[in-house]
């Protein structure tokens, strides 16, 4: 690979990774939502039953 498209390669990976790394630090209206819902409540929302996965 030439040296020009390397560096367009790892740059595009960097601003790939900064973005996701930015979005991921966001919460998004629907988890303010259900996070409001839960101090409304007054307890912890976690799932239950057999779709909620194992707890070990």
């Amino acid at each position: 690979m030439k040296t020009r498209k390397r560096r367009e390669k790892l740059q595009a990976i960097a601003e790939f990774r900064a973005e996701a790394r930015k979005r991921a630090a966001e919460i998004i209206p629907l988890q303010i939502h259900f996070l409001s819902g839960a101090l409304e409540i007054g307890r912890d929302l976690e799932p239950a039953g057999p779709m909620a996965g194992f707890r070990g």
